[in-house]
C-alpha cells in the first residue's frame, strides 16, 4: 500500500514537472499590476517632497494665503511649518473604461492616494501642535490626500499631478503652499 502511495505521488510530480518548458518555475513573479505601477510612481512623486524618519514622514511647507481687496476673510497668513504624517500608505484603484478609452489608446484608467493615519504641524513659535486624525482639514494637509487621476497608454502612465504643492487664486482669495524636503537632522524635537 504505502509503495502504491508513493508511486501514485511520483506519478503526480513527473505530470506536473512535465507540462513545465525548460527554464520556467513552479513559484511565478508577481506580475506589476497598473495598480502597482501607479501607486509606485506616486510614492516617487512623495518622495521627492517628504522625507522618511523613523516611522514618521515630514515636509517643510511654506504657505501663504490672502483675502482680496472688497472681500472679508481671515488675515493674511504667511509662514513656513514642518508636518509630520504617520502611517503613510498608497492605494490605487481601476476605473471604468469605456470603448471610446480604449480606441484612443488608454490601457488603464485608475485613481491613487496617499493617506494617514494622523498628523500634526510645528510651528517655529508654538513648537508642535496636537495629533489630529487623517480626516483633518487645517491648511496644509487638506491637498496631501486628495486622489490623483491616472491613465496608462502606449507611451506609459500618466499621472493628473507631479506635486503636493498646491495654488489657488479666485476674485476673492488667493493661497499658496510650496512643500520642500527636509533632513531627518532638521526635525524639532
Amino acid at each position: 500500500m504505502k509503495i502504491a502511495h508513493a508511486m501514485l505521488q511520483s506519478v503526480c510530480l513527473l505530470i506536473a514537472l512535465s507540462s513545465l518548458s525548460c527554464g520556467q518555475s513552479i513559484i511565478s513573479k508577481p506580475q506589476l499590476t497598473f495598480e502597482n505601477e501607479a501607486k509606485a510612481k506616486y510614492r516617487m512623486i512623495f518622495e521627492r517632497q517628504f522625507i522618511q524618519c523613523g516611522t514618521s514622514y515630514y515636509s517643510e511647507v511654506t504657505y501663504e494665503s490672502y483675502t482680496k481687496d472688497g472681500f472679508n476673510g481671515p488675515p493674511p497668513n504667511k509662514g513656513v511649518d514642518i508636518i509630520e504624517l504617520k502611517g503613510v500608505s498608497f492605494s490605487a484603484k481601476s476605473l471604468f473604461l469605456s470603448e471610446a478609452d480604449r480606441l484612443n489608446g488608454i490601457q488603464w484608467l485608475g485613481r491613487v492616494v496617499v493617506s494617514y493615519t494622523a498628523g500634526r504641524r510645528y510651528k517655529s513659535d508654538k513648537g508642535w501642535e496636537k495629533w489630529e486624525n487623517f480626516d483633518f482639514r487645517p491648511t496644509g494637509y487638506s491637498r496631501i490626500n486628495h486622489p490623483v487621476d491616472v491613465q496608462k497608454n502606449t507611451s506609459g502612465l500618466e499621472l493628473k499631478r507631479d506635486t503636493f504643492d498646491f495654488e489657488y487664486n479666485s476674485d476673492s482669495a488667493f493661497a499658496k503652499e510650496t512643500y520642500k524636503k527636509i533632513d531627518c537632522s532638521s526635525i524639532p524635537k
